[in-house]
């Protein structure tokens, strides 16, 4: 049954990667052009994480759980985490444009990293804008601190993007789930032209097993003080 599920989402350069995650601690990649497609087949699932801010800046209140994640991760890593562009920013049509406007709204200018998600932020923040029955089911999350909280705390050696930050992160996986290495190498061989890549896929892994340990064990969150958005969206990060 789909109400048995912890879902891991991660956002890639044509779509969306979906790991499920069932109560035996099995696992199923799926691969959507639209967040809102596995929303509606997973709409009962126990718990989704994803990776992608929720809870925007706007002239009324600003987002600063970002810097309070940076605090929690190792020096090396901390350039992982982008402050997204304000609401008003979002819809601009260039980084130019967008800088500006954050720049005129919170004071602040945006990463061109940040940039390069406002489409996918803008995707996010529509759905749950106009279905406020998902604020509770879609929770914020973050790879590297969900790796780190695997990893007893431990900072990892390696960029996730190398071969050698690849198999160190596998190598946690691996104590949590069967046959990790076999399931990605099947989701990129049934894939090819997509563009997912490796650590796509084990992020998506590590959200969807970190929303069943987080659903299970008790919560761990990252907030600020204002704790809504001017749409009553959260700030929150989950691990």
């Amino acid at each position: 049954m789909l109400n048995n599920h912890y879902i891991g989402i991660d956002g890639f350069i044509n779509g969306w990667c979906c790991c499920i995650t069932s109560k035996d601690n099995s696992i199923v990649i799926e691969l959507h052009e639209k967040i809102e497609s596995v929303v509606k087949k997973y709409n009962h699932a126990k718990q989704i994480f994803v990776d992608m801010p929720i809870g925007l800046s706007n002239s009324d209140v600003e987002r600063v759980i970002d810097k309070n994640l940076r605090e929690l991760l190792p020096r090396k890593i901390k350039s992982s985490v982008f402050t997204p562009p304000c609401r008003e920013a979002l819809c601009s049509h260039d980084y130019k444009e967008a800088n500006e406007i954050n720049k005129k709204v919170i004071g602040k200018g945006i990463s061109i990293q940040s940039w390069n998600l406002n489409k996918k932020i803008n995707e996010l923040d529509d759905l749950l804008t106009n279905n406020d029955s998902y604020i509770n089911l879609i929770r914020e999350s973050h790879p590297e601190l969900c790796f780190l909280k695997f990893n007893k705390s431990v900072p990892l050696e390696c960029n996730k993007k190398t071969e050698k930050g690849i198999h160190e992160r596998i190598k946690i996986l691996e104590k949590n789930i069967q046959n990790v290495e076999t399931i990605i190498f099947k989701t990129l061989e049934q894939n090819k032209g997509s563009k997912i890549k490796k650590d796509d896929i084990i992020d998506s892994i590590i959200l969807s097993i970190s929303a069943k340990k987080w659903k299970e064990n008790g919560s761990r969150i990252i907030n600020q003080n204002r704790k809504l958005d001017s749409k009553k969206i959260p700030f929150a990060i989950h691990y």
